[in-house]
């Protein structure tokens, strides 16, 4: 461009040369070949002087080093010397009253709280800034945005919006679109934080007093829905009772957090548009809170309960006999509707506890006071004979709780009340087999003349439960010190051995051929051995289903 400016120049000096030629009379022809033979080393001439003057003139718009190194133009350079000197703005923190998103907040107070920080060519740290510095290093710091590094870089940032749309966070550009020598960060209500200039500080200014070109935005204006979430993914609700929903939706800052609330089954229960919950009869549903501009929900499990304070009233009239007391009414009732506690469990706190051992009650006081409060009806004949009979072999009362628990009859209470029945852990090993339990038992009346203790009754039964042999258990038994201690003579030794071991009275030959055995000195352990081997004990061991084994 320059070259094509000094050859429009030289034309028209040769114009004006041979214009000047025409009309001097002085010079002949001869002359004006020579002259003209002359011009284009004149020419050249004239070129290279035009060129030197330009470099001249461009020597004198050299600017500092520092400001080059920074990435400023000379253009730019001037553009920012010739800025005007700014005042403070007062009222900076009416940005505030401006709705802002998290992040367009996060830019704000990190700008503002560089304010005073000197101005640096090239600075990029709290240290010194420029403008474009501060700029990156705000981002970078409060929004993990990497801009570039000059204003120019940062122009291609973004969308561009218009001045009448600000937001928050917004970049603004002083200057021509690709080459603009300044930025700033808009903080709201027409005010802006930036690095003015060299020999300033990091401040608050107001548009009114200096206007940008154009804006960008680099943030967004839109806050997407990341999760939402109920206070609670499950609640228990009485028929006819109510309760209120808690949904919260992240970030807080969202732009659109409406949601929209369902039941899986409006006949169970029912879900107004603020989250209450109204139960409306026995069931199990699901309550949905769902937003529609992300599409995430959160669900809850509705459990309608059915008379459940009946039957807690129904444990304490019927098991500890007398009236409820408020407290441990209501505590059950709401532990049983929350589902903090069992149905199974809440038995079994009512009668292992303390007020009820203390009442001590006979075994069939225990089991008419359970079938009452526990299936709330009175006993069967058969069932209570049962239960009785396995009270009497040594089994625990836990035993007879187990078995009412696991009862479909009970089973289906639990159902129509919409509870959770659980269970009972039984760790005694006389209540794990009452079948092992009653042979024990038999071993003990038959043989040591008592019923067992619970100690020895869990000794041999956890022996037999688990793989033991009947026949070490009957060796146990009959060559212990109790029995050796009981002086039994050979005929009620045989005696004992048909009872325990065959669970039957003597024969009369059998007996007779035992004790003269005996008499004739045959060990008492011969005799148990024969015993042992016998067809009948082997159908014994069979019938309670455990192992004979040999001595």
């Amino acid at each position: 461009m320059k070259r094509k400016m000094l050859s429009i120049i030289l034309i028209l000096v040769m114009v004006i040369s041979y214009v000047q030629i025409s009309f001097a009379e002085e010079i002949d022809t001869e002359e004006m070949k020579e002259s003209v033979s002359e011009e284009p080393q004149e020419t050249e001439e004239l070129l290279t002087e035009i060129e030197n003057e330009s470099t001249a003139e461009g020597a004198e718009h050299d600017y500092p080093q520092e400001v080059q190194d920074a990435g400023f133009t000379y253009e730019q350079y001037m553009a920012i010397l010739e800025m005007p000197d700014f005042p403070n703005s007062e009222h900076v923190m009416q940005f505030r009253a401006t709705t802002a998103t998290s992040t367009q907040q996060a830019v704000v107070d990190k700008a503002l709280s560089y304010l005073g920080v000197p101005y640096l060519w090239g600075g990029t740290s709290p240290s010194g800034f420029d403008c474009s510095g501060l700029v990156q290093y705000v981002y970078k710091h409060a929004a993990g945005i990497t801009l570039p590094r000059v204003t120019t870089g940062q122009e291609s940032c973004g969308q561009e919006v218009s001045l009448n749309a600000l937001q928050p966070g917004d970049l603004l550009f002083f200057g021509t679109r690709g080459s603009t020598y300044h930025v700033a960060i808009y903080i709201g209500n027409n005010q802006f934080v930036h690095a003015p200039k060299p020999g300033d500080v990091v401040k608050v200014t107001n548009m009114a007093y200096f206007y940008p070109s154009f804006a960008r935005r680099i943030l967004p204006s839109t806050i997407a829905v990341t999760s939402v979430k109920l206070n609670k993914t499950a609640i228990g609700v009485l028929v006819g009772g109510s309760e209120i929903l808690t949904v919260t939706v992240s970030p807080s800052d969202a732009t659109n957090k409406s949601i929209t609330w369902s039941s899986g089954n409006g006949a169970i229960a029912t879900v107004d548009s603020n989250g209450k919950v109204t139960a409306r009869s026995v069931g199990t549903t699901t309550i949905t809170a769902k937003n529609a501009s992300s599409g995430l929900s959160a669900s809850c499990v509705v459990k309608v309960r059915g008379d459940i304070e009946g039957f807690v009233r129904r444990l304490y009239t019927e098991g500890l006999g007398r009236q409820p007391d408020a407290t441990g009414l209501n505590a059950y009732t709401k532990s049983l509707i929350a589902d903090n506690i069992t149905a199974a469990k809440v038995v079994e706190e009512f009668f292992t506890g303390s007020e009820y051992t203390s009442k001590k009650a006979t075994d069939e006081q225990f089991v008419n006071a359970a079938y009452k409060a526990i299936l709330g009806r009175n006993a069967d004949a058969s069932g209570k004979e049962n239960m009785l009979k396995a009270l009497n072999f040594g089994a625990s009362r836990k035993y007879v709780l187990f078995q009412m628990i696991y009862s479909a009859e009970f089973t289906k209470q639990c159902e129509k009340l919409n509870v959770t029945r659980g269970n009972i852990t039984l760790t005694e090993a006389r209540d794990k087999n009452i079948k092992v339990t009653e042979f024990v038992y038999y071993l003990y009346v038959n043989g040591l003349g008592r019923k067992p203790d619970t100690g020895g009754l869990n000794a041999y039964t956890n022996s037999l439960n688990n793989g033991g042999s009947a026949a070490s258990v009957v060796r146990a038994i009959f060559t212990s010190t109790e029995y050796t201690n009981r002086k039994r003579s050979n005929s009620d030794f045989v005696e004992d051995l048909y009872k325990t071991l065959l669970q039957r009275a003597s024969d009369s030959a059998g007996k007779r051929d035992w004790v003269n055995k005996l008499n004739a000195g045959t060990s008492r352990l011969d005799v148990i051995k024969g015993f042992i081997n016998s067809g009948e004990f082997t159908n014994i061991c069979t019938k309670y289903g455990i192992t004979k084994g040999s001595l």
